[in-house]
């Protein structure tokens, strides 16, 4: 019985200290891992926009010829794997704000209330990871996009050549 009082009246003494150094590094590390999450995943939804803007505009000029008469299949092929492109890269978008949010949720937790360094170790390797795993979604978003950019800028000399084109033969 003197035994257990001891050992409860050293947990109370523990618990009143606070959270130990390596509590406190660790917290601060998780916290600093899921705001680069946050910050990456909006840079990835700011270059998702910049795109999705420039394919707008290219696939209503491409409609606007479609208007006309003037087929070009090679340029729905190419706007096919645009939209398929860009509904992925909106999933994606969706499973890096559901993670970050439960991330954020776990940061709201344990600042109320520290869990053990284990606990705190597992949720910052799991971090990240996640983190590595974000950057290489984004480097992916990245290389997609540039090659949505040299689709475009095929899109837009085939369409000046067809102007001209155009324009000659009305001369």
């Amino acid at each position: 019985m003197k035994t257990t009082v001891c050992l409860i009246s050293l947990s109370l003494l523990l618990a009143a200290c606070g959270p130990s150094a390596e509590q406190t590094k660790l917290l601060s590390d998780f916290k600093s891992t899921v705001e680069q999450l946050a910050s990456q995943d909006k840079s990835f939804q700011e270059a998702e926009q910049s795109m999705e803007k420039m394919h707008a505009e290219m696939e209503q000029k491409h409609n606007e010829l479609k208007a006309k008469g003037v087929e070009m299949p090679a340029h729905d092929s190419i706007i096919a794997v645009h939209q398929k492109l860009t509904k992925a890269h909106e999933e994606m978008h969706e499973r890096h704000k559901k993670m970050i949010a439960d991330y954020q949720a776990k940061v709201e937790s344990f600042t109320k209330k520290m869990p053990p360094v284990e606990e705190l170790k597992k949720a910052y390797a799991s971090a990240m990871s996640d983190l590595d795993n974000l950057k290489k979604d984004y480097e992916t978003m990245k290389a997609d996009h540039d090659q949505m950019h040299k689709d475009h800028e095929q899109m837009e000399a085939d369409h000046a050549k067809l102007a001209t084109d155009s324009n000659k033969k009305k001369k």
